[in-house]
């Protein structure tokens, strides 16, 4: 048993007291756990973190808040977040954006968009009046079955 325990506690912007973390949400527990791993990763020189569906838990209203916070901490560390959320890709940058794609064999296939392409997506996303996510998710259904369309837009 240790000696010592550290009860870690955060102070809330519209609160007036100081509350333990173990009493905040499940997904501030996650984000400081986020955050905490991101920079630990940068201060130990670790070249890769990963994330599996970041998006749990979290409010959508902090999502791209957390995603620009990694960005900045993560310095020379590079960080790779899986997702089913066509709401996670919203606030990625549509040039960064690798969506895997299920081969024949059961192999993911991971794809980038062609940059010449991006442009006509945001558009063609726009013009449906869907976002980027519910555009390339159902775009990627389709590309299952086209060929064509996987060799038009995708690298």
């Amino acid at each position: 048993m240790p000696d010592v325990y550290y009860d870690i506690q955060v102070k809330e912007k519209y609160n007036n007291q100081f509350t333990s973390i173990n009493r905040i949400s499940t997904g501030c527990k996650k984000i400081l756990y986020i955050l905490s791993l991101t920079i630990a990763a940068e201060i130990n020189n670790i070249s890769l973190i990963t994330f599996e569906e970041l998006e749990n838990s979290i409010h959508t209203s902090l999502l791209q808040n957390l995603l620009l916070i990694i960005s900045q901490l993560a310095g020379d560390t590079k960080v790779v977040i899986t997702s089913h959320s066509p709401h996670l890709i919203n606030y990625m940058q549509p040039g960064k954006i690798k969506l895997g794609m299920t081969t024949s064999n059961g192999i993911a296939n991971f794809r980038s968009i062609k940059k010449s392409k991006i442009k006509k997506i945001l558009r063609n996303a726009s013009s449906e009046e869907s976002s980027l996510g519910e555009y390339l998710f159902d775009m990627m259904l389709n590309a299952e079955e086209d060929e064509e369309l996987l060799k038009e837009y995708f690298i």
